[in-house]
This record gives structure tokens, C-alpha cells and sequence, in this order.
């Protein structure tokens, strides 16, 4: 598919969803939506809008991240968090936890305790996800000791960190 069909395809959808049809627009407003119900066709959105030299912002990286995540696509995501590195985009939160998730969820724990460790501002989530991610790829030692980490920095488990362990 040439690369104005695929914006043509994409404007379509902006129609549909009653956005704005500029380029632009799918940084800001459309890909978000449309990486939450289709991360397959976001991933080959992200990489026609570098084809493009658009550049995404860190909205839509964190969905891109989430994409990455849902289909356990880690060889892109490495791809997105050396952009971020290349790119100089400064990490806040919700884009570190985006990395955090992606890489805890795609079994490379060692990178998602590099990024974890790195967290100035860690919240609960950030905390419930690098639990998750040791707990399903069979760390239960890590598990405990992180979880009293968790509580000796006075952040109180809710039933998402509980079902984590």
C-alpha cells in the first residue's frame, strides 16, 4: 500500500471519529484511538510517519509503547526506546512506565528493572507493573523483596499489586 493511500485510509478513520484530517492530527488526536483498537496497523502508522520525518510526540509514543506491549512486539519496542534515547525526548512518568511495561511484559526483565531503577518518580503502577512482570516470568524471590521495597517506600498495594504476587 502506497504511502497516500495509507493517509487516505487514516483520514477516513478521522472522519469517522470525528477528528481533524491534518497529518498531524494522528499525533495528537487519532493515533492514540487508533493504536488502542488496532496496534498492528499503529505500529505500520509509526513507521510511515518516520518514512514522512514526522516525528512523534511522547503521547504517542506511550500509546506506540502500549502496542508494543499487546502484541509482544519487543524488537519494535527496543526500536521506539532507542528513538526516545536518539531523540533526546525527555522520559516523564507515564512514558518511563509505558518502557517499564513493555519490557517487563515481553520478558526482558533485567531491561525493565534498568528502566524501574532509573524512575525518579515511581508511583503504584509503576511499582504493580515491575511486580507483575517478575511474577510471570517466575522470579518469586524478586516478587517478595520488591513488594517490602514497595511498602518501605510507603506505597500501600491496591487489589492490582495484591493479584501481581
Amino acid at each position: 500500500m502506497s504511502f497516500s493511500c495509507f493517509l487516505f485510509l487514516c483520514n477516513f478513520y478521522c472522519e469517522v471519529f470525528a477528528f481533524c484530517l491534518d497529518f498531524q492530527s494522528h499525533n495528537s488526536q487519532c493515533f492514540p484511538v487508533y493504536l488502542s483498537n488496532l496496534p498492528s496497523d499503529a505500529l505500520l502508522l509509526f513507521q510511515y510517519m518516520k518514512l514522512a520525518n514526522e516525528r512523534p510526540n511522547s503521547i504517542t509514543l506511550v500509546s506506540l509503547l502500549g502496542a508494543c506491549t499487546r502484541i509482544l512486539n519487543i524488537r519494535l519496542g527496543k526500536c521506539i526506546h532507542s528513538h526516545i534515547v536518539t531523540n533526546g525526548i525527555e522520559l516523564h512518568v507515564e512514558l518511563e512506565t509505558a518502557l517499564l511495561g513493555m519490557f517487563a511484559k515481553c520478558g526482558h526483565i533485567q531491561l525493565a528493572f534498568r528502566i524501574f531503577n532509573s524512575m525518579r518518580n515511581k508511583n503504584l503502577q509503576s511499582w504493580t507493573i515491575m511486580i507483575s512482570g517478575l511474577a510471570d516470568h517466575g522470579h518469586g524471590e524478586e516478587v517478595v523483596s520488591l513488594f517490602a521495597r514497595m511498602e518501605e517506600s510507603s506505597f500501600r498495594p491496591d487489589c492490582l499489586s495484591l493479584s501481581a504476587i
